[in-house]
C-alpha cells in the first residue's frame, strides 16, 4: 500500500460487512504490514469480535480509495480505538465532480425572527452536499423562499451550525420539505463537510 494515499488525521469510513453499519472515524496511525488504528466515539456502541470483516473508504485529492480488511482488537481507554489488519491492496478511482449524499441525518432548524426568541424545530437531512441540503421538518412556523435560518447537525463527531437560505419549499402530509443553500459555515467546518460528503458519496459509486 502506498503510504502517501493516506495520512494521520484522515477522515475514513468503516463499513462492518455483517451489520452494514457505517462508522465515520479518524485514522490515528499504522504499522506498515501489521495494522492500522482508527478512532471514533461511535466504537463504544459496537459489538465486535476478532476478524470481523469490514470495508474502509476515504477520499484524498479527488480520488476515492477503498480496501477490505478485518478487525484485530478494540481498546476503550483512554479513547475508543479500533485496530484493523493492514491492507494488502488498496483500490482507487476518481470521484464525480458533483457529489450529493443521501442521508437520514438528524438536525435542528432554528428560524430567525430578529426578536431574540428564535424557535427550534427537529429536522432530518435527506440529501447533503458541500453547498446545501434537502431537509424534512415539522417546523412550527411556515418558512418562505429566500428566508434565512440556522441548521445545526453533527458530522465526524463535530457540531456544525450553518447559516442557510430557503431556495424551495413544499408541504406534504403535515411536513415541510426544504431545499436550502448554505450561506455561511466556518472555514474549518466547511473543509470537514467537504471531506464528509466526498467520503460517503464515494460509497454510492465505488466498492
Amino acid at each position: 500500500m502506498k503510504q502517501n494515499s493516506f495520512h494521520v488525521g484522515a477522515n475514513i469510513s468503516i463499513e462492518m460487512v455483517s451489520s452494514y453499519d457505517r462508522i465515520p472515524a479518524t485514522l490515528v496511525g499504522w504499522d506498515e504490514g501489521a495494522f492500522i488504528i482508527a478512532k471514533s466515539s461511535q466504537f463504544k456502541d459496537l459489538q465486535l469480535s476478532s476478524q470481523d470483516c469490514c470495508k474502509v473508504r476515504f477520499v484524498k485529492d479527488g480520488v476515492a480509495y477503498g480496501f477490505q480488511t478485518y478487525t484485530l482488537n478494540m481498546s476503550y481507554f483512554p479513547a475508543p480505538v479500533l485496530f484493523l489488519k493492514y491492507p494488502e491492496a488498496v483500490e482507487s478511482m476518481p470521484l464525480r465532480k458533483s457529489k450529493r449524499l443521501k442521508t437520514k441525518m438528524p438536525a435542528k432548524v432554528t428560524k430567525k425572527n430578529g426578536k431574540g426568541n428564535d424557535s427550534d424545530s427537529d429536522a432530518k437531512i435527506l440529501d447533503l452536499s458541500a453547498t446545501g441540503c434537502f431537509i424534512e421538518t415539522v417546523a412550527n412556523r411556515f418558512m418562505t423562499t429566500d428566508e434565512s435560518f440556522y441548521l445545526t447537525f453533527m458530522i465526524l463527531d463535530k457540531n456544525i451550525e450553518a447559516d442557510c437560505v430557503v431556495r424551495n419549499i413544499r408541504k406534504a402530509d403535515g411536513r415541510y420539505f426544504i431545499g436550502a443553500e448554505f450561506n455561511s459555515i466556518p472555514p474549518d467546518k466547511k473543509e470537514m463537510l467537504h471531506s464528509f460528503v466526498d467520503m460517503f458519496a464515494a460509497e454510492e459509486q465505488y466498492l
